[in-house]
C-alpha cells in the first residue's frame, strides 16, 4: 500500500513556508539505510489526523550517536546489518524517538516519486 508522503503534503499546504522546525513524538525505529559516511534515512507510515502518511527522516552521524544513547537508556539490543544489504541496519527490537526535525529540499525515489524528507535535528 502506498501512503502519501508528509513532506509534500506539507508543501502542498504551505505548512512548510510558515513554520522551521517540526516535532514528531513516538516516531518507530527499526531500520535504517546509510546513504553516505555522514548521512542515514528511515522511513515510517505514520497515522496523522485520521491519515496515514510516509514520512522519510535523514540524519547525521551526530543524530546516530544520539540515538545510540536512547538503544542504551532502554537497554535495547545494538543493530546488525542485513546480509546482501551492506547499508542497511535493523534494530532487534524498535525504539520510539521524539524528534525535532527541519523540511528537507525535494527529491525523487528510484520510482520517479517526489518526496520531502525531514532533517533530523535532535533526538528530543
Amino acid at each position: 500500500m502506498k501512503f502519501e508522503d508528509f513532506g509534500v503534503k506539507m508543501k502542498e499546504m504551505g505548512i512548510a513556508r510558515q513554520q522551521n522546525e517540526f516535532f514528531f513524538h513516538g516516531i518507530p525505529l527499526l531500520d535504517f539505510f546509510k546513504i553516505n559516511p555522514n548521512k542515514f534515512t528511515f522511513m515510517v507510515a505514520q497515522k496523522i489526523n485520521d491519515e496515514k502518511f510516509a514520512l522519510s527522516f535523514d540524519f547525521s552521524e551526530k543524530i546516530l550517536k544520539q540515538i545510540f544513547v536512547k538503544m542504551a537508556s532502554e537497554k535495547k539490543v545494538p543493530t546488525k546489518k542485513v546480509p546482501f544489504f551492506s547499508n542497511r541496519f535493523i534494530l532487534n527490537q524498535a525504539i520510539y524517538i521524539n524528534i525535532k526535525a527541519t523540511m528537507g529540499k525535494e527529491e525523487r525515489d528510484s520510482c520517479g516519486d517526489v518526496f520531502i524528507p525531514f532533517i533530523i535535528e535532535e533526538v528530543l
